[in-house]
């Protein structure tokens, strides 16, 4: 069973070097082997501690191993909104570089975060907020279809092997 039609242009929105790798590593290769493209739009370099140069070379290469052709990678550099974790970004600028990046690779599907931005990170809640208010916002009459990922209960996310019992005793749709 495949994810999405194939032959999709898919980009992958994350706010920082390893978000890629930390939260759509599965997503990104099932969608790579189904024959789509795949592009990602990294929304900073994640400079928060001054290693922003490192962390953009990191993840070419995760990208790379991924499957992910560096033609199909953009890292913004976007002085009015940077990696940090107690800051909401301008929303105008955000998705001024969804849009062009939408643009220019056709993209059909974006995966991101979902409004609880995984971990929490005002980043990751931000990049969300910003493709909510471009579509809502939006005079297209086309625009990509969005799925994000969801936020795993904390409890799930931190049990291991426990998680199985709960999930059990309270079915998803119950939480």
């Amino acid at each position: 069973m495949t994810i999405f039609e194939s032959q999709k242009n898919v980009c992958v929105l994350v706010a920082h070097p390893d978000d890629e790798a930390m939260f759509f590593t599965p997503i990104i290769k099932r969608v790579c082997g189904e024959g789509n493209k795949v592009y990602v739009l990294c929304l900073t370099n994640g400079n928060y501690y001054g290693l922003g140069k490192l962390r953009e070379k990191e993840l070419l290469e995760a990208c790379s191993t991924l499957g992910i052709l560096r033609d199909r990678i953009r890292v913004v550099s976007n002085d009015k909104f940077q990696d940090q974790p107690d800051e909401k970004w301008p929303y105008s600028d955000v998705i001024s570089e969804i849009e062009s990046f939408v643009d220019e690779f056709n993209i059909d599907t974006i995966l991101t975060f979902d409004e609880f931005g995984i971990s929490g990170h005002i980043n990751h809640i931000s990049t969300n907020e910003s493709v909510k208010k471009w579509i809502q916002g939006s005079k297209r009459e086309k625009y990509p279809k969005v799925y994000v990922l969801e936020t795993t209960n904390i409890f799930i996310k931190y049990s291991g092997i426990l998680s199985l019992l709960y999930l059990y005793i309270f079915p998803k749709n119950e939480w």
